[in-house]
């Protein structure tokens, strides 16, 4: 389970412990019902979305959750003695470059057909373009075709 909860600060953010009262809140704002515990480290962040990110520190688990606790997406890493102990989301272009969308061939900023028809253009005409090359093969080829496609199917979810 993970729990939400506001800290009782004062507009300066300092705490206040009144002698003889317990600390702490009273109630918490939300929770997050699934199915994950750890024993040792892991976190819970609210994202700039609304949703909440959830790290499972012992089993490798990262999943984004909705205020509803519906799933957005979820990984588990694999390996023995795999952990992640804190995991963060960054958006896209948190790295300074805007246009990385992958497979964005036509750098519209939209991931559609008109991405496949160029990349089949460039293969055609014999030209390589770097954000063509999918699979970073140094040749455009059905494979890039494929890994394209796929890219667009998972974007309509």
């Amino acid at each position: 389970m993970v729990l939400e909860f506001v800290l009782p600060v004062d507009v300066e953010g300092n705490y206040t412990i009144e002698e003889g009262e317990p600390y702490g809140p009273d109630t918490y704002s939300w929770s997050y019902e699934g199915e994950i515990f750890t024993a040792m480290q892991g976190g819970a962040f609210r994202l700039p979305n609304g949703n909440t990110l959830i790290t499972d520190c012992d089993s490798a688990h990262i999943l984004e959750v909705t205020m509803e606790g519906d799933i957005v997406w979820e990984y588990t890493a694999s390996g023995n003695n795999t952990i992640i102990a804190r995991a963060q989301k960054y958006a896209v272009d948190y790295f300074g470059d805007n246009n990385a969308l992958q497979g964005d061939i036509n750098e519209d900023g939209i991931l559609n057909i008109l991405d496949l028809v160029t990349l089949v253009n460039l293969i055609l005409s014999d030209e390589y373009m770097a954000t063509g090359d999918l699979n970073e093969d140094g040749i455009l080829n059905i494979l890039d075709i494929v890994l394209l496609v796929n890219l667009i199917l998972e974007g309509e979810d």
